[in-house]
């Protein structure tokens, strides 16, 4: 699904999949392409997986969720 800002929950979940296996380096935000994106987990376990994503610099935000295991890791 494409959100009015053009990226899609697919892109999202590539860069929080990113992080997650790195999650000290910077994250580059999908919109602006600047380092910082900020992800937060919002995860209400054992059932979804929820991560808000912000960036600093555009003003990108996108909440995404999954089922648990959907990415492994």
């Amino acid at each position: 699904m494409t959100g009015a800002d053009g990226i899609t929950a697919a892109q999202v979940l590539t860069l929080i999949q990113s992080w997650r296996l790195k999650p000290t380096e910077p994250v580059a935000c999908p919109a602006c392409g600047t380092q910082g994106l900020a992800i937060v987990d919002q995860s209400a376990r054992p059932y979804r997986e929820w991560y808000a994503t912000s960036c600093p610099g555009c003003g990108f935000k996108k909440t995404v969720a999954m089922s648990m295991g959907a990415m492994g890791g």
